[in-house]
């Protein structure tokens, strides 16, 4: 069993978007301060946000409601929510939940700020 990864998070403008950068492990605990973060960058009205999650080793259902809701707050604002370096086991979850049918996923955060109109 491999050790718990706190969560990092780390947040900056990168062309037409927001990009937060999460690595770690995102667990029960941690998925609140995803949360937190996630509804203050929305509430600042950023439009386009794309989360990176090239260095997410691990994500339970509270992860997945933390992203799911900021999609669905975003949209209600008029934004939207891409994810950016799915892979492994966290790509297969998308995949088995069905969430790669509501998410735009892309392989890099550069085509994901690419998708956005400047």
């Amino acid at each position: 069993m491999s050790p718990i990864k706190p969560i990092e998070i780390d947040c900056k403008k990168v062309g037409p978007a927001t990009v937060m950068t999460l690595s770690g492990h995102i667990s029960t605990a941690e998925s609140r301060l995803v949360s937190e973060n996630l509804e203050r960058i929305i509430a600042e009205k950023t439009l386009n946000l794309v989360v990176d999650m090239s260095g997410v080793d691990i994500i339970t259902s509270d992860g997945l409601g933390a992203l799911i809701r900021a999609r669905k707050s975003s949209g209600e604002a008029g934004g939207t929510v891409v994810l950016s370096g799915l892979q492994g086991n966290i790509l297969d979850i998308f995949r088995m939940t069905r969430l790669d049918k509501i998410f735009s996923l892309y392989d890099s955060v550069d085509e994901a700020v690419a998708s956005f109109p400047t």
